[in-house]
């Protein structure tokens, strides 16, 4: 994916493929038709068990990315995990299509810790999950996944600047749709743009 996270932590994986690492993406269940529904799906380790063991990135144990594959739609969620293994969030689609689900997260356990991603000008921004914004792209065609966030590190109660810097490395060339979130008066935001990488 290309990008930096918890240090010391590999990214492994880019959001084409359900498995690598050790771990795998599995019994995805995806609302069949537009409107209010739910997504689920487990993390399975190795062995092909649910894995329960996840460290907080950016806030959270887990963030998805549900994207359109014409790139015409996205949403980020924050699912919970039960007991079980099996983690549930509510989604909302905006119309029929094909979509990839992107799971990425630090887990933890007999495989060390590792950071994995697996798939089957604004004012008075707010800090959103410890930063003043967050952006996600995907390259038009197999969908490899980038997640960036600003140079710029957020404090609390301090508001942003008007223009942000996220510094970017693009492992592939290609056109990019990228999802840029980011909070103003206290209403989360998303905002769509396309770039060409060479």
């Amino acid at each position: 994916m290309g990008h930096g996270h918890t240090s010391g932590v590999e990214t492994v994986g880019d959001g084409r493929s359900a498995s690598a690492g050790g771990y795998t993406l599995a019994d995805v269940r995806f609302p069949g038709t537009p409107g209010e529904g739910t997504l689920s799906f487990l993390i399975l380790n190795d062995h092909g068990q649910p894995h329960t063991r996840f460290q907080r990135e950016q806030t959270k144990l887990m963030h998805v990315y549900v994207v359109r594959t014409d790139l015409a739609d996205f949403d980020h969620v924050h699912p919970a995990m039960a007991p079980d293994g099996t983690w549930t969030a509510p989604l909302t689609l905006e119309r029929a299509g094909t979509y990839r689900v992107v799971a990425e997260f630090v887990a933890s356990g007999h495989h060390g810790r590792g950071h994995l991603v697996l798939g089957d000008e604004v004012t008075n921004l707010r800090p959103h999950l410890d930063s003043y914004a967050h952006l996600t792209g995907f390259r038009r065609g197999d969908l490899t996944t980038v997640h960036l966030h600003p140079e710029q590190s957020a404090a609390p109660g301090v508001t942003g600047e008007p223009m942000l810097a996220f510094h970017a490395e693009f492992d592939k060339p290609g056109t990019y749709r990228l999802f840029i979130q980011f909070q103003t008066g206290g209403v989360l935001h998303t905002a769509p743009a396309t770039i060409t990488v060479s």
